[in-house]
């Protein structure tokens, strides 16, 4: 890959229709940008400052992300346990962590926690 064309400069206006383009596209953020030769932290500021200018592009007409999840399924099999579980933490990408303190006796919970 050329690093020279990664760190393009983009104008606002060229960078403002690259991120309509991706929207309308349906593309994974990944495929978009690097087809278009923007790194991901140009991608990522921009769509930030397209979104602050054009408050009217609410989150749900923002096509969601098509990445691969990182989570693989969970099954419970049995009984829910009378055993307390210890407390836990689950990090999701993003910087969100789930904290479940000690003492939660219903393993479904669990279960539940990890589909959202």
């Amino acid at each position: 890959m050329n690093t020279n064309k990664m760190n393009r400069r983009f104008t606002q206006h060229e960078a403002f229709s690259l991120i309509e383009e991706y929207f309308q596209s349906g593309q994974r953020a990944t495929d978009f940008y690097r087809s278009k030769n923007m790194s991901e932290w140009q991608f990522y500021k921009w769509r930030k400052l397209y979104l602050e200018v054009h408050p009217e592009h609410e989150a749900s007409k923002i096509p969601p992300a098509k990445e691969p999840s990182l989570l693989q399924p969970v099954t419970v099999i049995g009984k829910p346990s009378s055993r307390r579980m210890p407390r836990f933490e689950i990090a999701y990408p993003g910087g969100v962590t789930l904290r479940v303190d000690e003492g939660v006796t219903d393993i479904t919970l669990l279960g539940e926690l990890l589909t959202f």
